[in-house]
């Protein structure tokens, strides 16, 4: 099998995404109602400065490191967002993590970039540029609470939740949801670019019930998203290309969400002999997740979550379609919210199966502090 370039099918995929959002620029004024984009920018004059702390506790019952234990400082981010001009706003977001054994801590960026709206009201456009969310992982985390671990797509490697590049973001009219497109880099925000070609993606998320129906019904969120890159080779470009279907319901007693996602990655074995052709190996792989987060103790009056709740969550992982390598992960425990802004998680994990994913059963006592 030989590789193949980057092909013009993908640059005239990649135009059709951007055409919903540029669409709407050919809207009359007039026809624009108020509706505020999804993670719009504030409107005070003050940059607004907030963060997160995360960390935990977790002692291995099984696996190669069974009765190891650590506390563990996962993440502290620290985000400074404001307006500096009409229309255009800014958002920095910085990660500080530990680098290594041996190495401390050390800072870098998340997100940093700048967010001009190019159209207000009912079809919201806002153009991005810089270090940004990358096409689907942050709308999955509205749903999953990300502290206690990345979502699935995110766990299991298909692509980072930043990447540097340009962005743009469109809100449907009547409250009918979103899309997102995206060009970056593909190296993700934990590396610098290393080859000509970049990456595009699209996601489109619905909302169809949100102004028809009351409850779980008017949460619920269907979403697919398609992604599509290529890193360099030898012998040319080497495909890297994604895509998912993610639907969701988010009510005050109960969330629910499921996903699945498949990727295809091409690597290059490279001549060893001299006279030897080299050749290109395709390899596809897939993941399906679901999880549940029940708040038993909640009326059904109540606007506000329950503080306290039960989740469960599992990840089929295939690691080889071809071959059948297998492996599952699985979380299950309790959530409290102590109150707006710290919450405690007391959960039994696993990770076993397949002959590539590093196996471990333990008990992880996480928590998230907002501020």
């Amino acid at each position: 099998m030989t590789s193949r370039p980057l092909s013009r099918n993908r640059a005239r995929h990649f135009l059709a995404c951007l055409a919903v959002p540029l669409a709407s620029l050919l809207v009359p004024a007039k026809a624009r109602a108020q509706s505020a984009p999804p993670d719009s920018p504030p409107t005070t004059a003050t940059p607004v400065v907030s963060g997160t702390i995360r960390g935990n506790y977790h002692y291995l019952l099984g696996g190669p490191r069974e009765d190891f234990n650590q506390f563990a400082l996962e993440r502290v981010y620290v985000t400074v967002r404001g307006p500096v001009a009409p229309r255009t706003a800014f958002r920095v977001t910085t990660d500080v993590f530990q680098a290594g054994d041996g190495n401390g801590w050390a800072v870098r960026m998340k997100y940093a970039y700048l967010d001009y709206a190019l159209t207000r009201g009912r079809w919201a456009t806002r153009l991005r540029a810089g270090m940004l969310q990358t096409v689907a992982i942050e709308h999955q985390e509205t749903y999953w609470p990300r502290w206690l671990g990345p979502v699935a797509i995110d766990r299991h490697g298909f692509f980072q939740s930043a990447d540097a590049g340009v962005a743009l973001s469109t809100t449907l009219p009547a409250t009918m949801g979103d899309v997102y497109v995206h060009a970056v880099n593909g190296t993700g925000y934990t590396r610098r670019e290393v080859d000509r070609f970049k990456d595009f993606a699209a996601r489109m998320s619905l909302t169809p019930f949100a102004r028809r129906a009351t409850g779980l019904l008017a949460s619920t969120s269907l979403s697919a998203w398609i992604y599509e890159g290529a890193t360099a080779g030898t012998l040319g470009a080497l495909q890297r290309d994604r895509w998912g279907l993610h639907g969701a319901i988010d009510g005050t007693r109960l969330t629910l969400a499921a996903d699945h996602s498949r990727r295809t990655d091409e690597t290059e074995n490279q001549a060893i002999a001299p006279g030897s052709i080299g050749f290109v190996r395709s390899q596809a792989a897939e993941v399906t997740s679901a999880f549940a987060i029940v708040r038993p103790f909640g009326r059904a009056a109540d606007r506000r979550k329950p503080p306290f709740g039960m989740v469960g969550r599992y990840d089929r992982v295939d690691q080889s379609v071809a071959t059948g390598d297998e492996f599952h992960y699985l979380l299950g425990g309790a959530i409290y919210a102590i109150n707006a802004r710290l919450a405690l998680s007391l959960n039994y994990q696993e990770q076993l199966g397949g002959l590539q994913a590093a196996p471990f059963r333990g008990m992880f006592a996480n928590v998230v502090l907002d501020f």
